[in-house]
């Protein structure tokens, strides 16, 4: 799956691979969310999919079963949100933190879906200073037959 990457302040940033090449009403995805930044010590993120025709919750996330303990989902006013929970503020090696969360795509694959993203990646000394946060977006479109 292709990538969007998108350049923040300071050396890093977050990766969202998602299904860019098309994808089929009811489907399941696999969602998968990269942060780099070196000295990384703490992590975390925030995902969302929404139409791009209104900006409503675009089919369902959920987290992987891999992922239990790590990722969660919760709904607040009828958006779905991904984020990391527990050990998954830990980086997954020096320096990135990977999370991975399942997309059902909705049953009505008619308007395009957005994919918005933002992460912390944090030096973990407990202040702000030197901590970054970067954002990403990519849209995907219904499969075309």
């Amino acid at each position: 799956m292709p990538l969007q990457w998108e350049e923040n302040e300071g050396p890093g940033g977050i990766e969202i691979e998602a299904p860019v090449e098309g994808f089929e009403a009811g489907e399941t995805y696999e969602i998968l969310l990269t942060l780099r930044r070196p000295g990384m010590a703490l992590s975390g993120f925030q995902v969302t999919a929404r139409s791009d025709d209104g900006g409503s919750q675009a089919g369902g996330l959920h987290a992987s079963p891999a992922e239990d303990g790590r990722v969660t989902v919760s709904t607040d006013q009828g958006i779905e949100y991904g984020y990391q929970v527990g050990s998954g503020s830990q980086p997954s090696s020096d320096g990135v933190s990977q999370w991975t969360l399942l997309w059902t795509a909705p049953a009505d694959a008619s308007a395009n879906v957005v994919f918005n993203a933002a992460a912390n990646a944090a030096d973990g000394d407990d202040t702000a200073e030197g901590d970054e946060i970067y954002t990403a977006s990519v849209t995907v479109a219904p499969a075309q037959h």
